[in-house]
C-alpha cells in the first residue's frame, strides 16, 4: 500500500480530548462574546467534534447556523478583518480578457474561490467565456446516475484499495472541472477515507490508477 493511503485495520481509535473550563467560560465566550463554535475550537486547539460534547454535557443550546455566521460576519466588519479580495476591474480586463486567464487560475493567485472571481466579471459587464461556466459543461442527473452505476458495478461495489463494501464513493481520477470524462477509464470506487485523501491531496491519482481493474479481470460480486 502506497505512503500516505490510510489502513483501515491499523488505525486506533482517537482519544476525548481534555477540556479544561467549566460551564460559565464556555457560556460566556459563546453566549455574551458571540463566538462560533469553529473560533472556540481553534482556540482550544481542539476538534468541532469534541467541543460539541460539552455543549451537550452542559445543556448549552446552540445557535441557528444561518444566523450565526451573520453575527461573525458582522463582528469581523467592525473588526476590519473582514476578507476582502483585491481583484480590480482593470486587472480583469487586462488577465481575463487580454491574456486569456481562466477563472481558477484567477482565484488561486487571490486565494479565494471561483464564485467570487465570476460575481466580479458579471458585475463589471464582462462576457464569461463557455470553458469558464463552471469549468464543465452541465451534465442531466440521469447521466449522474448511469454514470456511478456503470462504475460500481465494474468494481463490484467494494473499494478498490481496501474493499470495504458499505459507503463507497464513485470517484473521477481527471476531474470534470480540468476536462475529465464520464468513462470507465476515468472511474473508481473508493471508501470515504481513500476518497478525502485523494481529493486533499494526501495520494496522487498515479498512485490510485495502479488499483484501477481491467474490464476482463474484474469479477462482479453478488
Amino acid at each position: 500500500m502506497p505512503i500516505g493511503i490510510y489502513d483501515r485495520n491499523k488505525s486506533k481509535p482517537r482519544t476525548r480530548e481534555r477540556f479544561f473550563h467549566d460551564k460559565k467560560w464556555l457560556e460566556n465566550q459563546y453566549l455574551v462574546l458571540g463566538k462560533s463554535t469553529t473560533e472556540i475550537s481553534r482556540e482550544l486547539g481542539m476538534r468541532v467534534s469534541s467541543l460539541n460534547y460539552w455543549f451537550i454535557k452542559y445543556q448549552i443550546p446552540l445557535r441557528n447556523r444561518f444566523k450565526a455566521s451573520n453575527e461573525k460576519r458582522s463582528r469581523m466588519k467592525k473588526d476590519g478583518s473582514l476578507l476582502r479580495v483585491g481583484v480590480t476591474r482593470k486587472y480583469l480586463e487586462k488577465n481575463y480578457l487580454t491574456h486569456k486567464k481562466t477563472v481558477n487560475q484567477i482565484a488561486s493567485e487571490f486565494g479565494t474561490s471561483w464564485d467570487t472571481i465570476r460575481r466580479r466579471i458579471i458585475r463589471w459587464g464582462m462576457l464569461m467565456r463557455e470553458k469558464d461556466l463552471k469549468g464543465i459543461p452541465k451534465r442531466k442527473s440521469n447521466e449522474t446516475r448511469y454514470f456511478q452505476k456503470i462504475i460500481l458495478r465494474h468494481y463490484g461495489y467494494k473499494c478498490a484499495i481496501c474493499g470495504y463494501n458499505k459507503f463507497v464513493n464513485c470517484c473521477h481520477l481527471d476531474r470534470r472541472a480540468y476536462g475529465g470524462q464520464d468513462k470507465v477509464e476515468n472511474g473508481i470506487v473508493l471508501c470515504p477515507n481513500h476518497h478525502y485523501e485523494l481529493d486533499y491531496g494526501l495520494i496522487s491519482s498515479d498512485e490510485i490508477k495502479k488499483y484501477q481493474v481491467n474490464k476482463e479481470k474484474v469479477r462482479h460480486s453478488k
